[in-house]
């Protein structure tokens, strides 16, 4: 008697885990880092006069169980051809386009795992630097990773509000993962 008792027991106990187990595989992963390139163009009423060419790299580290992320894009922007031929800039000279860089950093960002799939990071602490100093204080940033069906995280984009919508816009500036790793990233890693 004590043996079916027994049995009985370890067989629910088996079928509890296998359930625990096929539950947490049914839930979807949040890779632990993501790399790739932003390539994109501001606005044309952008300030100082755009449209601007927006290019870089950037990558996203999510920590504490994926709940927070840390988000970084190193960027160049300069006048594209459009506002040199309406500016009378020269094509080849290059200060004409008033190139310049920024850093974006986006520390402690709240992960959120949107209905139709990707992931989106919002809130944390922001700075944006131009040339090196910091610029465009009391800004916030969105960071929403996206894709399909067969590419799960293939887009980027990256929306500002605040004071720094003058700059970029408040469109979204898209770009492409490059790199998606379930684990933490490889110091050998490179955008």
């Amino acid at each position: 008697m004590k043996s079916k008792k027994l049995w009985w027991v370890v067989g629910i106990c088996a079928v509890m885990a296998l359930a625990a187990a096929i539950g947490a595989l049914a839930e979807p992963r949040t890779p632990a880092y993501f790399s790739g390139l932003i390539n994109d163009y501001s606005p044309q009423n952008s300030k100082p006069v755009g449209p601007w060419e927006i290019r870089g790299a950037w990558s996203l580290t999510t920590k504490d169980e994926c709940s927070k992320a840390d988000f970084s894009a190193e960027l160049t922007m300069e006048e594209g051809d459009y506002w040199l031929s309406q500016n009378l800039g020269s094509l080849d000279t290059p200060g004409d386009r008033t190139p310049h860089t920024h850093h974006i950093t986006l520390v402690g960002g709240v992960v959120t795992r949107p209905s139709g799939g990707g992931l989106e990071v919002s809130g944390g602490t922001l700075t944006v630097t131009k040339d090196g100093a910091v610029v465009l204080a009391s800004s916030s940033l969105t960071v929403a990773i996206t894709g399909g069906t067969t590419v799960e995280f293939s887009n980027i984009t990256l929306t500002f509000t605040g004071p720094a919508t003058m700059h970029f816009g408040p469109q979204a500036i898209h770009g492409v993962v490059r790199k998606v790793n379930y684990h933490q990233r490889d110091d050998h890693d490179s955008h």
